[in-house]
C-alpha cells in the first residue's frame, strides 16, 4: 500500500480548523489512534502465534506511539483549553508533527510485508496514521471512518425341556405328567386356563399343552390369550381334548395351536409330535436368536458408524481449533482494547463534568458511545464463530434455515486454512474468493453444509500443501472458491486447488465410505462419503470432482435454493 503524507490532498489551511473546539479535535485525533492501537495489539500477538518475531519490534513501536501522542494530545489539547484559534492549532499540529510522522514511517513498514496474517490490520493502521501525519502537516482535516469493513406351580422337576400342562381334571393331569416325565421333561401344571397364564406369566416354558374344555376359561379362550400376548405368542401350544370333533381341530390350529392330540395318547405318537413342536420351536428360538444377533449387530454397527463420524467431526474440529481460535481472537480483542478506552474515556468525562466543560462531555460521550457500538458488533461477531463451531460439533434437527452462502464459504475457507497452519508454520497459500452477490440467502441445514465446506477446503489446502513439499520454489499454492447463481432454482459452489489432482483409477472411489488418498492415520475417508450424504440425500443437490491430474481437482456442489425445490 503506497501512502504519501506528503501528498496535496485536500489541503486545508490551520484557520480552516480554527475555531473548532477543542473537544471536537481532540475525539477526531484520537478515533484513528484508538484503532492503531487496537489493531497493533491484535497484530503483536498474531506475530507471536505465527512466530514471526522481526515483526514484534516495529508493531510494539507503533503501540507505543500510538500512545504517547494520545498522552500528548491531552497535553496539547487539556480540557482547560476553551478556544481553537489559529496559533493553538499550530501549536498543535507542530507537536504531533514529529511523532506522527514517525508513527507513519512504522505503519508503512509494516504495510509494506508480505506475511499474510499481517493484512489488512496494517492497511488499516497505515490509512490512520497517513491522516494522522497530513494534519499535523496542516495538509487536511482529520476525518476517519472507524467502522470496520466483519405365572401357579402344582408340580415341578427340573430337567431338560419344561412343559406346562393345563388341565382341568386332575386325573388327566396325573396322566399326562407321568407320560412326560419318564419322557425326560420337567412338567409343570395348571388346573383351569387362568392358573396356566398366570404361569406362563411368571417363569419360562418350552411347549404347553392345553386342554380344550375346561371351566372359567376354556382352551378356546386360553389360547386365544396366549396368542394376543406378544412376550407368550411364540410358545408352541399343542392343543388336547377327549373330543376329536373336526370343527375344534380346525378352530384351534386357525386360532395358533401347533397341533391338536386326542385323549387317550398314544406314548409313542406323544413322543413323535412332542420331539417334532419341540425341533420347529427350537429353529424358531434359533431364527429369533440370530434375527436379535443381527439387530444387536445392526445397532452396533450403526453405535461405530456414530462413533466414526463422531471421531470424523472431532478431528475435523480438532484441526480446526487453532482456525477457531485465531478467528476468535481479533473480535476479543477488539471488545478489550475498547472497553479499555471506554474506561480511560470514563476518568476524562468525570473531569469534565466536575469542571462544568459541557462541550467536553458531550464529546466524550459521543466517543463511549462509538466504542460500546465497536464492543457490540465485535462481540456480535465472536458469538456468530462461537455458535458456528457448536453447529459444526452437533446433529442436524429442526428445519432447513435461510443462510448467506456467500459468508458461510467464506468462514469456512478461513477456518480450514488457520487449521492447517497451526499444524504446519511452513505452509501458506494464496485464497482466492469469487462470491456472486447474487447468490443471496438460500434455504439450507448451516450446521450440515458447513461440514462439506470445511471438508472441501481442508482437503484442497492439504492437496496444495502436500504438492509443495516436493515442487521447486515456483510453485504458488491456490486455493480458490467461487460460488454461482443458477438462475431462480439452483446455486453452485466450487473449491478448487492447484495441486496434484486426483488419479483417474480413484476417481470413481473417492466418494466411498473409508476409502483415502492420504496416507494411513492422516484421515477417517469418510468426509466426502459424508459430504456427498449430506449434499444428495440431505440437500437434494449434487457434489461431483474434475481434476486433471497434476493439475488441479475441483469439486462442485449444486444446491436447489429453496426446500419446495428439494421436495
Amino acid at each position: 500500500m503506497n501512502v504519501n503524507p506528503d501528498a496535496a490532498v485536500s489541503p486545508i489551511s490551520p484557520v480552516t480548523e480554527a475555531g473548532r473546539a477543542p473537544a471536537a479535535l481532540r475525539h477526531d485525533l484520537r478515533t484513528p489512534l484508538n484503532q492503531i492501537i487496537g489493531y497493533a495489539d491484535m497484530l503483536i500477538e498474531d506475530a507471536t502465534a505465527e512466530n514471526v518475531p522481526d515483526v514484534l519490534p516495529p508493531l510494539k513501536e507503533i503501540h507505543v506511539s500510538a500512545y504517547n501522542i494520545v498522552k500528548l494530545i491531552q497535553e496539547l489539547l487539556p480540557p482547560s483549553l476553551q478556544i481553537l484559534d489559529a496559533e493553538a492549532l499550530l501549536n498543535v499540529q507542530e507537536g504531533l508533527r514529529e511523532p506522527a510522522m514517525r508513527l507513519f514511517s512504522h505503519a508503512k513498514s509494516i504495510a509494506g510485508r508480505a506475511e499474510a496474517f499481517l493484512q489488512p490490520f496494517a492497511g488499516h493502521i497505515l490509512t490512520a496514521a497517513s491522516e494522522l501525519a497530513q494534519f499535523s502537516a496542516g495538509r487536511t482535516a482529520i476525518s476517519i471512518d472507524s467502522a470496520e469493513s466483519s405365572a401357579v406351580r402344582v408340580r415341578d422337576q427340573p430337567a431338560g425341556v419344561k412343559l406346562l400342562v393345563v388341565d382341568n381334571n386332575g386325573r388327566n393331569r396325573e396322566v399326562l405328567s407321568n407320560q412326560l416325565e419318564r419322557q425326560g421333561y420337567a412338567v409343570c401344571t395348571a388346573s383351569n386356563g387362568r392358573e396356566g397364564l398366570d404361569l406362563l406369566r411368571s417363569e419360562p416354558f418350552d411347549i404347553v399343552l392345553l386342554d380344550v374344555r375346561m371351566p372359567e376359561l376354556d382352551g378356546f379362550a386360553t389360547l386365544g390369550l396366549i396368542q394376543a400376548d406378544p412376550l407368550l405368542r411364540d410358545i408352541p401350544v399343542i392343543m388336547i381334548s377327549a373330543s376329536d370333533e373336526y370343527q375344534s381341530v380346525i378352530r384351534c390350529i386357525e386360532g395358533g395351536a401347533e397341533d391338536y392330540l386326542t385323549k387317550p395318547f398314544d406314548p409313542v405318537l406323544l413322543r413323535a409330535r412332542l420331539k417334532a413342536c419341540f425341533e420347529k420351536k427350537a429353529l424358531r428360538d434359533e431364527q429369533r436368536r440370530r434375527t436379535e444377533e443381527l439387530e444387536k449387530a445392526y445397532r452396533d454397527l450403526r453405535g461405530m458408524q456414530d462413533q466414526l463420524l463422531t471421531q470424523q467431526k472431532l478431528a475435523s474440529l480438532g484441526s480446526l481449533a487453532a482456525g477457531i481460535a485465531h478467528e476468535i481472537k481479533n473480535p476479543l480483542n477488539f471488545v478489550t482494547n475498547f472497553a479499555a478506552l471506554s474506561n480511560e474515556l470514563l476518568g476524562e468525562l468525570k473531569s469534565a463534568i466536575d469542571a462544568g466543560d459541557k462541550a467536553e462531555a458531550a464529546a466524550l460521550l459521543e466517543s463511549l458511545g462509538g466504542n460500546l457500538d465497536k464492543i457490540e458488533e465485535h462481540g456480535k461477531r465472536a458469538d456468530r464463530i462461537v455458535r458456528g463451531m457448536l453447529m459444526h460439533s452437533r446433529k442436524r434437527g429442526g428445519d432447513r434455515e435461510s443462510a448467506d452462502l456467500n459468508a458461510l464459504l467464506t468462514e469456512c475457507v478461513q477456518l480450514a486454512f488457520h487449521g492447517l497452519r497451526s499444524q504446519d508454520m511452513t505452509f501458506n497459500a494464496a485464497i482466492a474468493m469469487h462470491l456472486d452477490p447474487a447468490v443471496g440467502n438460500v434455504e439450507v441445514f448451516p450446521q450440515d453444509l458447513s461440514r462439506v465446506f470445511l471438508n472441501l477446503a481442508a482437503n484442497a489446502f492439504y492437496a496444495v500443501n502436500e504438492k509443495r513439499k516436493t515442487s521447486d520454489q515456483g510453485f504458488a499454492p491456490t486455493v480458490t472458491a467461487s460460488t454461482r447463481s443458477a438462475g431462480d432454482e439452483e446455486v453452485e459452489v466450487r473449491v478448487r486447488d492447484n495441486g496434484m489432482g486426483i488419479p483417474p483409477a480413484v476417481l470413481g472411489k473417492i466418494f466411498e465410505p473409508f476409502y483415502s488418498t492420504k496416507p494411513s492415520g492422516s484421515g477417517t475417508g469418510l468426509g466426502l462419503s459424508i459430504s456427498r450424504e449430506i449434499v444428495v440425500q440431505e440437500h437434494h443437490g449434487t457434489l461431483r470432482a474434475e481434476t486433471q491430474e497434476g493439475e488441479f481437482a475441483e469439486f462442485i456442489v449444486t444446491l436447489p435454493r429453496h426446500s419446495s425445490s428439494a421436495s
